[in-house]
């Protein structure tokens, strides 16, 4: 059996300790909305029913939304495990969004918050 020199095997080690650490690395999600719009746009309250207990505010969680959504997401609020509020931005309407959400297996449910009407950013 031959061994590799010692100093290809610290390179070679170091490589795989680089390669293994970087699998560990969590980066943040990326917004897919500008930062600031052109033009304002309305944004709808809705609360998401979950079928399972749900950490609301999980990058994973909020990465889905805004794709099923087709807009910016953000968390507003936790009422149960399952339950949480969410502000939609350049969404659309809230009956397009509802059946948009509908569409990832994990929600149950989504419907407008009634008590906030929508409203547009100054």
């Amino acid at each position: 059996m031959k061994l590799l020199p010692s100093r290809a095997l610290s390179g070679w080690s170091l490589g795989l300790a680089v390669t293994v650490l970087s699998g560990c690395v969590q980066t943040l999600p990326q917004q897919v909305c500008p930062p600031s719009a052109d033009a304002p746009q309305a944004s709808v309250r809705m609360m998401v029913s979950f079928r399972q207990a749900t950490a609301g505010d999980a990058p994973d969680v909020l990465r889905q939304l805004q794709h099923h959504g087709k807009g910016c997401v953000s968390h507003l609020s936790s009422v149960s495990p399952t339950l949480h509020v969410y502000s939609f931005s350049g969404a659309g309407d809230a009956p397009t969004l509802r059946l948009n959400l509908r569409a990832w297996s994990a929600v149950l449910d989504a419907v407008p918050d009634e008590r906030v009407k929508a409203h547009t950013p100054r």
